[in-house]
Order: C-alpha cells, then sequence, then structure tokens
C-alpha cells in the first residue's frame, strides 16, 4: 500500500479540495462582510478538508491579549461563548504566544493531559496560528476523538497552508469591514454635529444629545455634568430608575473626576433626571444600584481651552468599554462642546439684547416719571397670559418684545401732553393716538437677529434637503427635527411682522372704535389683544398725574367692565383667573 504522504492520486485529491475550499471562501468574503460568517465557512472547510470531528477558530483580543472563540463545531454553545484562553495558556495560548502550530497525538503528553481537550476526550489535536505579517489575528483548534485516524504531518502541512490564505481573506475582510465602519461612523458624527448644531437652546441640545447617545453605545446610566459660572448640574439618562444611592455615588464618582481635571474642589447644585426625554429606550423596572455599576467612561466638555463639563457613560458589565468607545464618547464631547457653547453665546446674546430694549424702553419711560417700569410689567402680564393661551414659543417671545417697546412711539409725543395732569383737550388726545403709528415708523427699518438667525438656519436647512437625497429616512428624520423645532421658535419672530403689527394695534377697541385702523374683534391680533388687557390693567393699578392708583381687587372689576366693548372677554376672564390663583403677581 503507498504511504498517505507518498500516494500522487490523494495528494493531487486534496490539493483539489484545498484549490475548491479557497474558492469558496472568496465567494463569501466577496458577496459579504460578515466575519462571523467568513470564521464559519473558514473552520467548517478545515474541518472537512481534515475529517475532524470537532475543532474552533479563535480571534485574538489584542486590547485583553486573549483569545476569543467566534466559531465552533463540536463543542457546547455555552463554553464556546464564554471561552477566553490567554497568551500562553493550554494548546491554543501556546500556540498563539509562539506563532508555531502544534500537532498532538499521544494522550499521555502532559500538554494534553493538563488541557480541556483531555477533558473532551480528545485523541488527536491539530491548532494552527492565523497571523498575517507576523501579527497574530487567531488560532485554529481541530480535534479527533478515540477511534478516529490520528493527524498527520501531512494534515499539519495542508491545514497550514490553507491558515495562510485563511489569514490574509481575515485580515482584508476585517480592513474593509474597518475602512466601512470608519465611513459609517464619520457619517453618523457628520449627521450629530448637524443636529446638534442645528439647534440654539440648551435644553433642545441635551435631548438631541441623548438621543445620539442612545444610537452609538451600549451603556445602563449616561451623565452630562455642566458649569456654569459658580453653578454646577447634573443630567442622568437610563432605561432603569435611579436610585437616591445612585445618585450621590454617581455624584461622588463625577465630582472626584472632574474636580481633579479642574483642579479644584467643586459643589454640585442640581440633578436633573432626563431618560423619559430620550425616545426608543428600552425601559426597565429594576433599579440600578452603585455596586452594579462596573465600568466607566468619560469626556470632558472643553471651550477655549477651559473645561466646563464632563461626559459619562455607565455599564453594569465589567470592561464593557474599548478604546472605540473612548474615542467615540471623546468626539461626541467635542460636538458637544462646540453645539453647547454656540448656545450659551446665543443665550448670552438674547439677555444683552433684552437689556438693550429693556434700556430704550426705560430712556423713553424716563420723560414721564408716573410710567417709569410700566412697559417692563406689561411684558410680564402679557407673556403669562400667552403661556397660559399655550401659544407657540415663537409668538411668546414676539410678545414679550412687543410688551417692552409697546410705547416706543410716545418719544414722539411733547412732555407736557405725557405728563399734563388734567384731562386732555380733543386736539392732545389726537397726538396722543399718533403714538402707535410714530412707533411703527421707528420699528419699521429694524431687524432683531433672529430674523438674521431664522435666515441662517434656512440655508441650513436647503443644505440639508440637497444631503437627504442620499440620506435614509431615520438620518434625515434626526437633522431636520432639532432644525425645525429651533425654526419654530425663531421663525417670523423678527420685528418686521408679528412684532411691530402687536405694537401698532395694541389700542384697538375689541367692539370697534379704538386706534390706529378701528378694526375689531379677531380682526385684531392676539398678541395685540393680550397687550390691550396688560396695558389696561397695569395703567389702573398705578398712579397717574390726574389720579391714584386703583386697588387689584377694584382694577379687576374695571377691568371686566371693559369687555366687551374696550377688551377681549376671553383674555380679561384669563387674566382674572390668573391673577386670583396667584399665577400672576401684582407688582
Amino acid at each position: 500500500m503507498v504511504p498517505e504522504s507518498n500516494s500522487p492520486i490523494k495528494a493531487q485529491s486534496e490539493k483539489t479540495l484545498n484549490l475548491a475550499s479557497l474558492e469558496e471562501i472568496s465567494k463569501v468574503l466577496g458577496s459579504s462582510l460578515d466575519l462571523n460568517k467568513l470564521y464559519n465557512v473558514i473552520l467548517d472547510t478545515m474541518l472537512r478538508q481534515t475529517r475532524a470531528d470537532s475543532g474552533s477558530l479563535m480571534i485574538y483580543d489584542e486590547a485583553n491579549t486573549e483569545l476569543h472563540i467566534k466559531a465552533s463545531q463540536g463543542i457546547k454553545a455555552q463554553i464556546a461563548q464564554h471561552a477566553r484562553i490567554k497568551l500562553g495558556e493550554g494548546i491554543a495560548g501556546l500556540v498563539a504566544q509562539q506563532n508555531q502550530p502544534l500537532l498532538l497525538n499521544d494522550a499521555t503528553i502532559p500538554l494534553i493531559k493538563k488541557s480541556a481537550a483531555r477533558r473532551r476526550n480528545v485523541k488527536s489535536s491539530l491548532s494552527i496560528p492565523l497571523s498575517f505579517a507576523n501579527k497574530l489575528i487567531g488560532v485554529v483548534n481541530l480535534n479527533r476523538i478515540p477511534g478516529s485516524v490520528e493527524f498527520t504531518k501531512n494534515d499539519l502541512n495542508i491545514i497550514s497552508k490553507f491558515a495562510r490564505e485563511s489569514s490574509i481573506a481575515i485580515h482584508n475582510a476585517k480592513l474593509y469591514v474597518a475602512a466601512e465602519e470608519k465611513i459609517q461612523q464619520l457619517f453618523r458624527f457628520n449627521v450629530i454635529s448637524c443636529a446638534l448644531n442645528s439647534v440654539l437652546d440648551q435644553d433642545a441640545i441635551i435631548n438631541v444629545l441623548g438621543d445620539c447617545i442612545r444610537d452609538l453605545f451600549s451603556f445602563d446610566i449616561f451623565t452630562l455634568m455642566l458649569f456654569e459660572d459658580e453653578n454646577y448640574f447634573l443630567f442622568i439618562g437610563s432605561s432603569s430608575p435611579i436610585l437616591d444611592k445612585t445618585k450621590h455615588a454617581l455624584k461622588k464618582n463625577l465630582l472626584l473626576v472632574a474636580g481633579s481635571a479642574k483642579r479644584e474642589v467643586i459643589q454640585l447644585n442640581k440633578i436633573f433626571i432626563i431618560s423619559k426625554k430620550i425616545k426608543g429606550i428600552k425601559r426597565s423596572k429594576k433599579p440600578i444600584r452603585p455596586a452594579d455599576l462596573k465600568s466607566n467612561k468619560n469626556a470632558p466638555l472643553v471651550s477655549k481651552g477651559n473645561m466646563f463639563g464632563m461626559l459619562s457613560l455607565y455599564s453594569t458589565k465589567p470592561d464593557h468599554f474599548n478604546e472605540k468607545d473612548q474615542q467615540a464618547l471623546s468626539t461626541l464631547a467635542n460636538q458637544a462642546s462646540v453645539a453647547l457653547e454656540n448656545a450659551n453665546l446665543y443665550k448670552n446674546l438674547r439677555k444683552t439684547y433684552i437689556s438693550t430694549i429693556k434700556a430704550l424702553a426705560q430712556a423713553i419711560e424716563e420723560k414721564d416719571i408716573y410710567t417709569r417700569g410700566h412697559s417692563e410689567l406689561v411684558s410680564y402680564y402679557a407673556v403669562a397670559m400667552a403661556q397660559a393661551l399655550k401659544l407657540p414659543a415663537k409668538m411668546v417671545e414676539g410678545i414679550q418684545i412687543a410688551g417692552i417697546l409697546h410705547d416706543i412711539g410716545k418719544i414722539g409725543i411733547p412732555e407736557k401732553i405725557l405728563s399734563k395732569p388734567s384731562q386732555l383737550t380733543t386736539a392732545e388726545y389726537k397726538i396722543i393716538k399718533n403714538h402707535p403709528l410714530i412707533g411703527k415708523r421707528i420699528l419699521d427699518p429694524v431687524n432683531f437677529f433672529w430674523g438674521e438667525t431664522a435666515g441662517w438656519l434656512l440655508k441650513r436647512r436647503s443644505q440639508n434637503k440637497i444631503l437627504s437625497k442620499h440620506l435614509n429616512k431615520n438620518l434625515v428624520k434626526k437633522i431636520e427635527s432639532p432644525l425645525s423645532m429651533t425654526l419654530n421658535i425663531l421663525e417670523s419672530t423678527d420685528l418686521s411682522d408679528e412684532i411691530k403689527t402687536t405694537i401698532y394695534h395694541h389700542h384697538e377697541r375689541y367692539g370697534g372704535g379704538g386706534y390706529p385702523d378701528g378694526i375689531k374683534k379677531n380682526d385684531i391680533p392676539v398678541g395685540s389683544r393680550i397687550l390691550a388687557v396688560a396695558d389696561t390693567f397695569e395703567a389702573m393699578t398705578a398712579d397717574r398725574p390726574y389720579r391714584k392708583a386703583f386697588r387689584v381687587k377694584v382694577a379687576l372689576k374695571l377691568l371686566k367692565d371693559c369687555a366687551p366693548a374696550q377688551l377681549d372677554p376671553v383674555i380679561v376672564n384669563l387674566f382674572i383667573n390668573l391673577v386670583k390663583r396667584k399665577w400672576i403677581v401684582v407688582k
């Protein structure tokens, strides 16, 4: 009988099988980017080539310096799932460490005796390293049970050649998958950047950030800590209920981390739970205890070289986060830093802007000692009514500005008429009635920065529509939702539209006969009808040159008497109820 190693027929058969198997793997690699599928095809091919009874394909985890089973046959699923082999441990660990194949046939050899193979009643074992450019990829283990023919050196030679080809296939597939993942990650972060930077409100940014974290990471708790001047705030998101002791544990950990980074002792002022605002997160009724948290990653929020916050992830699983998670978290923290800084700049700009408007109103009121503070109170009352009516945020904002500037036209009215202690003459009253028109002329050329911001966002929306042709619907929604949210706040709140109109018509009468246009009922803008009630009540409860202020109770009765001839009865009743319920504090 011709020996196995010298049989030309056998050798040719094995060569044919090897080529066919390589062709099979090439097809899989060309048609799928699923590494797990490739692992299974490689192992299955090796098992068939060597007629092995069982086997496994292990991939090297460089970060943890251990081998994980990615494909197996003839091995219990539980063992395959949880097996972790350190370099140098057991047969596979030794093969991986030395990067040399190992053929073992004698069950009395100590290496087999001590190994898991012995416990599985293995007669013959063949372990081959998978490597590329002297860099370890993994190990393939093949086994035969008693009663089977032992592995030969010929088996080792054939399978080693095949292992080299398989290593190239795995290396190339990993490169391709890594490149695809990088492209997808860059694309995702571009989408996230668009979403975050389309919002100019801190609360909206935090909600978008929560959605992004949900989509990017596997976690049990995430936190966002922000430092504002001397105040520190902690926002917590989780799928599980947050116990008080867990809050305190998170707080303690974050204060230590942040304090170390900022090199100072800090105190936390407020804690907010924002889990309910994050859509699509799976809910759990089981609370997380401090001891349950096993792993954590942090990334600082930095602006102009100064740390102003911390983004953190927590998991109940040990070593749950890897270096990729840290890199992604740091990238997200950088994007959040830019968005939050922009929102803070916008908030400060808006504060400055409102302060400027108030200063202008106060300068006008300096002409009349009896009306100092009048515009600010009118604005306060008007905003309370607008919010109670659940008007859109953009309208509430417009009514606030209109309230402050509603009497700007009085700058063109002679001071002697404004301060006259006796009843006005017909001619003087006619002059007074001109102040809405004067106000309109003053404000006509003025544009608030809201209009400019809305214009920029509309341009961004136009650009996104072009980009959306290449995105799926979910990604488009992620970009468009916060953008629309911000536009809803900003659109049409410049002085060229609602604010100017509200100011111009705030002296119209609900029953008709008012000025400047004599319109009535619903033809009068709702903002103007609200301002009319606020303006009338504030005038009644303030001293005037010709009378003392009315008491609140009397003023409310007089206000009711003014409806419906002068004032909208619905808004009057609303105002009275707000005062009675102390939702409006009369000042």
